[in-house]
């Protein structure tokens, strides 16, 4: 370590002393790009999901990520794939019957890699001009998440979906 690196932090932890508090990794507010790349994750997600698009949706989670429901218990990229591609197998190409419109709630960071998050979601199903398609709301909800950065991106490790009514989540085989 060089004297440059020795005396920063020498100083770093004299301003934390002054202040009265040691520097921590739960002081960690998250920056503009984290940000950024959170609330993208959310429209990748509902994106995916809403278009049928199974590697979409897996992409918003780690590659061991979690999905909970009162329905599923998904866990890793392939089962949640899956479950996005089989929602409307037959149209081509995909055309959404629903859409979810999703709220970023708190957010708060545990460190400059690890987040939690709550967010409410609203799903809408299709809506004409004039009105002989009104699918309206379907179903609203709150999304409990836990995020992960990996590789310097943002993505969900485990989601918790909740809406009035539901049964607890399905238990996860092996959990």
């Amino acid at each position: 370590m060089c004297s440059t690196s020795i005396r920063a932090t020498v100083v770093a932890a004299g301003i934390a002393l002054l202040l009265g508090r040691p520097a921590a990794a739960a002081d960690y507010q998250g920056t503009g790009d984290d940000y950024a790349q959170i609330s993208n994750i959310l429209r990748v997600y509902s994106w995916g999901l809403d278009y049928h698009d199974g590697p979409m949706w897996a992409s918003a989670f780690t590659p061991n990520g979690e999905f909970h429901d009162q329905q599923y218990c998904l866990i890793g990229s392939a089962q949640i794939a899956a479950v996005a591609a089989g929602r409307n197998p037959s149209a081509n190409p995909p055309v959404p019957k629903s859409h979810h419109i999703v709220e970023m709630g708190p957010l708060t960071f545990q460190d400059r890699n690890h987040a939690t998050m709550k967010n409410y979601v609203m799903v809408v199903g299709d809506v004409s001009r004039d009105q002989s398609i009104n699918g309206g709301i379907r179903v609203t909800g709150l999304y409990e998440d836990t995020l992960e950065r990996l590789n310097g991106k943002w993505l969900i490790a485990k989601r918790i979906e909740y809406s009035p009514g539901d049964k607890p989540p399905a238990p996860c085989p092996g959990k």
